[in-house]
């Protein structure tokens, strides 16, 4: 019988660090939500606020953040750093056993290797969400350092976890030639589907705001000025199919945007890709509502949770294998391509445009997966379950367990 949990969360990052990116905001989503389920929620965190200096925030005594109990401690290397707190360590060593069980980050850094050391000595059981620490790409990122470190250290630390958490089994196929011998499952991540919403009734206000054509099939991509995001792809996926625009939602500055700004112009497509900035609120529900399909294209992206806020805003979608939510998904919920070319976008992008009679199941259909697969209170009723398997020794097929030979 399910039960009211104990959780503890130390993690190198909490909200309001906003700006170090989608996991402080998948992990607020979920703890406020497990909070909101009737569990005891507790977070331990590093004050750092992700722009090289601190929170403003109290350290060392409970902050509600959502029906969270929130305890910030100071970085053991200065303000903006989060990789180490002696402070929580202590803390961490002197209040574990009144925790069910702990869940923790910090895959690379020093702090994770003293919760798995705290959690082992004082026999709590411990659940390490990976967070895409493992795919290949990034391993390669300082491959030597890594290498010595995973085998000098973290290779004993993962082996004592009682589980791992993968968000989906993409991430799971990357990691497993080094984690397959540790139990794992998997549960994506969760969105406040009540702020992701359709909003057709602003759809023009952006496009006239922009100068976008009204009538114009218009696909929005969303993310950080990263060439993983391969737009390059998509700006030469526009050639062949002269009736669509396209609009990138990121920050402007930069030598990676300056470089596909100039393709756009080499290409003679620039009339047709709109640039509207770093777009963040209701201004990025705007645009969201003024596009008719979303799209990601990747190189090695671990989960996609932009793909999520566009499905529950009513977007069908056009992603690559190489987004982690590829397998998650179905066709219908929009155009699934296995092509890493120009040439296979534009495809995709004709055959779209081609199946006009599909749009509003399309619509449909990416409404109700982000409603019920990753709304966050769905997210955390299935983490809940994981940790009541871990506890008492079930596996539920709904969290897709793999067991290994831990």
């Amino acid at each position: 019988m399910n039960r009211s949990l104990k959780l503890l969360f130390v993690l190198p990052a909490y909200e309001p660090a906003w700006s170090l990116g989608g996991v402080v905001r998948c992990m607020s989503n979920l703890c406020r939500a497990l909070a909101g389920l009737g569990h005891q929620v507790t977070v331990y965190t590093i004050n750092t606020d992700g722009r090289g200096a601190t929170l403003n925030v109290p350290c060392g005594q409970a902050v509600d953040q959502g029906g969270v109990s929130t305890f910030y401690f100071p970085s053991t290397f200065g303000p903006g750093g989060f990789f180490d707190s002696r402070d929580l360590v202590r803390q961490l060593r002197q209040t574990v056993r009144r925790f069910d069980l702990v869940y923790a980050s910090a895959i690379w850094q020093w702090l994770g290797l003293s919760v798995s050391a705290v959690c082992a000595r004082k026999q709590v059981p411990l659940v390490i969400g990976t967070h895409g620490s493992f795919t290949k790409k990034l391993r390669r990122i300082k491959r030597l350092r890594k290498t010595l470190y995973w085998h000098l250290l973290q290779k004993k630390s993962l082996n004592r976890a009682s589980a791992l958490h993968f968000t989906t089994e993409y991430e799971r196929r990357q990691s497993e030639d080094l984690l397959k011998n540790i139990p794992n499952f998997i549960v994506p991540n969760g969105l406040d589907c009540h702020y992701f919403h359709p909003l057709m009734e602003i759809r023009n206000h952006f496009r006239e705001r922009f100068d976008i054509p009204l009538e114009a099939p218009l696909i929005i991509t969303v993310g950080r000025p990263d060439p993983k995001k391969r737009i390059d792809l998509l700006i030469r996926s526009l050639l062949p199919v002269p009736e669509i625009n396209l609009l990138v939602v990121g920050p402007e500055s930069g030598e990676v945007t300056s470089t596909w700004q100039s393709l756009a112009q080499e290409l003679n497509v620039a009339r047709r890709v709109f640039w509207p900035g770093l777009l963040e609120g209701e201004d990025l529900l705007a645009a969201y509502a003024a596009a008719d399909i979303f799209s990601l294209i990747s190189k090695d992206e671990n989960f996609g949770m932009v793909v999520v806020e566009a499905m529950a805003c009513g977007l069908p979608i056009l992603i690559n294998q190489e987004v982690g939510l590829y397998d998650e998904l179905s066709h219908e919920a929009g155009v699934l391509t296995a092509g890493q070319d120009p040439a296979s976008i534009s495809k995709a992008l004709k055959y779209f445009l081609s199946q006009g009679s599909l749009w509003s199941s399309w619509q449909e259909n990416c409404l109700r997966l982000a409603r019920t697969v990753f709304a966050h209170d769905k997210v955390a009723t299935l983490m809940a379950q994981a940790f009541q398997d871990v506890l008492l020794g079930n596996r539920t097929a709904a969290c897709r367990w793999d067991l290994g030979s831990h």
